[in-house]
């Protein structure tokens, strides 16, 4: 018997169709990004926090030499980690089924 929709017939479609419907998805699930997306923060907050220790102890070490570049630096790395969006994550994490 023919199907109209692919011109082949039933047992084809049926057998693709089957084929098809045990392939995993290879889009993450939202769960998963949610999860990366706290990792990447994390990491993001630990590289910044590292990043101000070593431009102060530069400071200290060469007083004066690098002071105006180091201060951008320190006052940038200061409103970075002042930014937080982990309450849009959590409302965002409740509303994808999440935590």
């Amino acid at each position: 018997m023919k199907d109209n929709s692919t011109g082949k017939n039933e047992n084809f479609y049926s057998l693709g169709k089957q084929m098809f419907d045990r392939i995993q998805p290879l889009t993450p699930t939202i769960q998963t990004d949610i999860e990366l997306l706290y990792k990447e923060n994390s990491a993001d907050i630990d590289a910044l926090e590292d990043a101000k220790i070593t431009l102060n102890v530069i400071k200290e070490v060469e007083p004066g030499t690098f002071d105006e570049i180091i201060d951008s630096s320190l006052a940038l790395i200061d409103k970075a980690l002042s930014m937080s969006y982990g309450d849009a994550m959590e409302r965002v994490a409740t509303k994808a089924g999440g935590a």
